[in-house]
């Protein structure tokens, strides 16, 4: 587990999980996010705060990665594996080649920030917020996929909402590496 950020209702959550079973070594939100993912998968969906995350998985052999709304940044990049990194220096020190993406640089010109999902950089991307990536190695070749991390509500008859998973697969954009 990589974290970087805070989640503001760990305790809750702490106690929550506690109900159901989880056993904690720490008081700390990081500990309180890995119990989360077990439950609730990469999207982590009850957690609020301000924080990032990536994960790897060793029962399914997948990597997984997560914004929720918030101020910490996700980058990837797409090689002969995926990479994640909360600050892009540490994307350029594996090795990611950093050449210039000129549409992201047009729109820093034209609005003095880049927007996700570019970055400077042709090879990196951000999450965007309330996004998820995953990245499963058990396929001959590794897949990617992205979705939405926000849980819709759903009426119910009685008029009371329940939250409803958000679609696995939702579009966050990875067009960018459809053919990787």
């Amino acid at each position: 587990m990589v974290f970087n950020g805070e989640i503001y209702n760990y305790q809750e959550l702490r106690d929550d999980l506690i109900r159901k079973g989880h056993r904690f070594r720490t008081n700390s939100d990081t500990e309180t996010l890995v119990h989360l993912y077990e439950e609730e998968g990469t999207t982590a969906a009850s957690a609020t705060g301000m924080f990032a995350y990536c994960i790897w998985d060793s029962r399914s052999a997948r990597s997984a990665g997560s914004r929720p709304f918030g101020k910490k940044p996700l980058y990837y990049a797409r090689r002969q594996r995926l990479l994640f990194a909360s600050e892009l220096k540490c994307l350029r020190m594996a090795g990611v080649p950093l050449d210039l993406d000129t549409d992201a640089l047009r729109l820093y010109f034209q609005f003095t920030y880049i927007a996700e999902p570019y970055s400077p950089f042709k090879a990196i991307r951000k999450l965007m917020p309330g996004c998820w990536l995953e990245c499963s190695s058990m396929a001959r070749s590794s897949r990617a996929a992205t979705g939405n991390c926000l849980l819709f509500r759903k009426k119910t008859r009685m008029g009371a909402t329940k939250p409803r998973p958000a679609n696995r697969y939702a579009s966050c954009s990875m067009k960018q590496y459809a053919s990787a």
